[in-house]
């Protein structure tokens, strides 16, 4: 990896990670 593109790479596990964990709480949210 490139500076840059670590970055990006980076950038965009953290936006999965993001919506992963929003769709668990969400879930949880309404299974309780």
């Amino acid at each position: 990896f490139t500076d840059g593109n670590f970055q990006y790479f980076k950038n965009t596990v953290d936006v999965v990670s993001n919506l992963v964990y929003g769709g668990l709480v969400v879930r949880l949210r309404f299974d309780f």
